[in-house]
C-alpha cells in the first residue's frame, strides 16, 4: 500500500498534472456563475454591468500568458544553473517543487478562467445575475493571483540557489531514510 501511495504521490508532483488541475479550475470556475445565477437576485444583477467584469478579465488575459511565460523561462534558468553548480540529479528534485508548480500553475489557471470567462461573458453565456456570481469569482482570482506573485517573489529569490538545492536534496534523502526504516 504504502508503494502505491508513493508512486502516487510522485506522480502528482509532475508539472503537468497541477497545470492541468488549475486549468480546468479555471474552466469550472468560469462556467459556475452561470448554474449559481439563479441564487442571486435580479436587483442585484443589474447593479453590476458587463464592462466592470470584462475589463478585469482583460487585464487578467493579456497579464497571466507573460507573466506564466517569464515564470516558465527563470525555472528553466534555476534548472540549468542546478545541474551545472551540484549535480544534474538535483533538477529532478528542483522539478518537484511544489511552489513553483503552483505558482505556474495559478497564473496558467488565471489565464485559462479569464479566457473563458471573457468568451462567456461575450457571447451573453452569463444573465445579469451570473455577471455577479462572475464578479465576485473573478475578484477572489484576482486576490489569489497577487497573494501568489507575493510568494512567487520569495520563491524566486531561493530557487536554483546551491544551499537551497543542497537542503532539496538532504530532505529527500532524510524522507527516503524514514521510509525505509
Amino acid at each position: 500500500m504504502s508503494t502505491a501511495f508513493y508512486s502516487l504521490r510522485r506522480w502528482g508532483r509532475r508539472p503537468f498534472i497541477r497545470v492541468a488541475a488549475f486549468s480546468v479550475g479555471g474552466v469550472v470556475a468560469a462556467l459556475a456563475s452561470a448554474v449559481f445565477a439563479p441564487m442571486i437576485p435580479l436587483e442585484l444583477g443589474a447593479s453590476i454591468g458587463s464592462d466592470a467584469v470584462d475589463q478585469i478579465l482583460s487585464v487578467l488575459a493579456t497579464s497571466m500568458l507573460p507573466v506564466a511565460t517569464f515564470s516558465l523561462s527563470t525555472i528553466v534558468q534555476a534548472y540549468g544553473g542546478a545541474t551545472s553548480t551540484v549535480t544534474p540529479r538535483a533538477v529532478t528534485l528542483l522539478m518537484q517543487d511544489t511552489r513553483a508548480q503552483t505558482a505556474v500553475a495559478s497564473f496558467i489557471g488565471a489565464f485559462v478562467y479569464s479566457v473563458v470567462g471573457l468568451i462567456a461573458l461575450k457571447t451573453h453565456f452569463y444573465g445579469s445575475q451570473g455577471r455577479v456570481i462572475l464578479f465576485g469569482i473573478t475578484l477572489l482570482v484576482l486576490i489569489s493571483v497577487v497573494a501568489t506573485l507575493v510568494r512567487w517573489i520569495d520563491t524566486l529569490s531561493h530557487l536554483g540557489r546551491v544551499g537551497e538545492t543542497i537542503d532539496a536534496i538532504e530532505a529527500a534523502a532524510s524522507d527516503a531514510v524514514r521510509r525505509r526504516v
